[in-house]
Parts: structure tokens; sequence; C-alpha cells
């Protein structure tokens, strides 16, 4: 009996240890004159990403929305009559908890505008735990806002600044998460911009400011150490693929070897050698940069020993 007493005691003191470690954690992109994000706690965020088509137009927003990222869909434009999001085509905000970390994402909070033709232009929202393998299951929002002129109604949700025109100050929308990133793990937001007018369109606009994942982080045990290192050898599609002019590439060791990352063109010639070396055992990421290359589709092989991976990526400029 006093052996389960003293195990009880044990585990609730180790436990307590664990809740007084929690830090509160933010990611932060305020996107209203870069696409860098700003840091509070233990985790490590990307840039916002654009994938497809998407490019940047300004940071101007406009004179309802003040200072925001504006992105279009390039000289390619929205084509007409989009049945709904292309899943190739989107903006990606990532986050991770630091090294020797877990994230518990609580909620996130952005406000997010579609316009350019009154009631056509619309955005979906959804996350995941995994960008190789990105699914649709997690919706945030799917029809989102319309640019509020004095003829349109906001769709969906009440998140655009026409309630503080003057101030710029944005009317935040959020939504309960309450999903654990694991040490090595990460979590990713995508906004995808679509268009359902009956013609194409290069003017078109979503429009993003403050985005927020909230959380807090805790010191990894031992043993979710040990589950965060992975056990296979692996190489994962590059992100964002198609890209240009840099993308990144993840592969995974199962132990501590010398591993070589090469990227070949369509001939089989050699084009760049991104990784030659003795690597731990875990997740690795590279970053691939094209910027002396041409279009067209690349072949990047992760090799050890007598084990071999390849994967085709697209430079498309």
């Amino acid at each position: 009996m006093k052996k389960l007493a003293s195990f009880f005691l044990a585990a609730c003191f180790i436990f307590s240890i664990k809740m007084f470690a929690q830090t509160a954690a933010k990611a932060e992109w305020f996107l209203d004159d870069s696409t860098g994000a700003t840091i509070t706690g233990n985790l490590v965020a990307d840039t916002m990403q654009l994938a497809g088509t998407l490019t940047i137009k300004d940071f101007t927003g406009s004179s309802a929305f003040g200072p925001a990222v504006r992105i279009n869909a390039g000289t390619v434009g929205f084509a007409a009559g989009e049945p709904g999001p292309d899943y190739t085509r989107y903006v990606q905000c990532l986050v991770k908890p630091s090294a020797g970390n877990n994230f518990h994402v609580d909620s996130i909070a952005f406000w997010m505008a579609c316009y350019g033709t009154h009631g056509y232009m619309h955005g979906a929202v959804y996350w995941d735990t995994d960008t190789a393998n990105f699914s649709q299951n997690n919706l945030v929002d799917y029809d989102s806002v319309t640019y509020p002129t004095a003829t349109s109604t906001v769709i969906g949700l009440p998140d655009i600044r026409e309630d503080q025109p003057s101030s710029g100050l944005p009317h935040d929308t959020s939504y309960t998460i309450n999903t654990n990133i694991n040490n090595g793990g990460l979590f990713a937001l995508r906004f995808y911009p679509w268009y359902n007018y009956s013609s194409a369109s290069t003017s078109k606009y979503l429009v993003l400011y403050d985005v927020r994942v909230y959380g807090t982080t805790s010191p990894a045990t031992a043993v979710e150490n040990e589950k965060s290192v992975p056990k296979v050898f692996s190489l994962s599609q590059n992100y964002p693929n198609p890209f240009n002019p840099s993308t990144q590439i993840t592969f995974s060791l199962d132990k501590s070897e010398t591993a070589n990352l090469t990227v070949y063109n369509m001939l089989g010639q050699k084009v760049a050698t991104l990784v030659n070396g003795n690597l731990s055992a875990g997740e690795h990421t590279v970053n691939f940069s094209a910027d002396n290359l041409s279009s067209g589709i690349y072949i990047y092989q992760l090799s050890t020993g007598s084990r071999i991976i390849s994967k085709k990526m697209m430079l498309l400029k």
C-alpha cells in the first residue's frame, strides 16, 4: 500500500512539473509590410509561402482594408467559373515547436477578404499536421467573405475591417483547434483562393492580415523525444511544388550514416548537390534554390549506401 501511495505521489509530482513548465506560445504573421513571422515562446515559424500560380501583388491592401498583403494568381490569373478551390494553389503559414518541445495548438485567428467582383471571389481555409500529405479534412472556413462595397454583402466570416475603417484595425475572427504537435512535428494553415465568375481575371485578390496561431509549449519527455526520431528511411515531396525559385526538401534517416541528396535534370545531368556527409538519425530539411536553372521537371535523389529514393519536382518560372 505504501508503494502504491509513493508511486501515486511521484506521478502527481511529475505531472505538476509538466503543468508548471508550460509556456504560452504564439506565431504571428502581420503581413502589413512583409511575410515574416514574429514568435513568442518555444516555436519556430516559416515565412508565409505561396504555391501554384499565386503571387504577392503588394502590401497596400485597399482603402477599406489598410495595410495588408494582396495576393493574386499572377499573369496566369484565376480561371473562369472555378467550381471550388484548386488545392495546388494556396498560401501557407507553418509553425513548429522548437527542438525538445511539444506544442499544443489552442486556436488560430486571422482576417481574410476576397474581392474584385462582387460575390464571385472566395477563400477556403484548412489546417493539417502533415505538409507532404496535406488533406482537406480539417476545414476552418469554406466560402469566406467578399469585398464590402455599397452593393455587396459579407458572406461567411464577419472579419473584414468595415467596422473600423478609419483606424485600420481588423475585426478578428478566431477558431478553436485543440490539437497536439509533438517534438519534431508541425502545424500548417493553408488559404485557398478561388473564383467562379463567368470570365477569367488577373485582378482578383485574396487579402490577409495578422494570421496568428496560439497555444502552449512544454518540454518533451524522454519517451516523446525517442518517438520523434523517425524509424524509417524516407524522402518527402518537396514544398512548395511547383516552385519558383526555391523549395524545401525533407527526408528522414533511421540511423546515423553518410547521406547524399542530389538534384538531376531530365537528361540525367547533375545540377546540384544539397547534402553529402554524415548525418544523425531523424528528420532533416534542406533548401534548394534554382535561380540559375530553367523551368522544367527535375529529379531529386536521396542515397545512403545501397538505398536510393527519388522524386520529381517542377520548377515553374
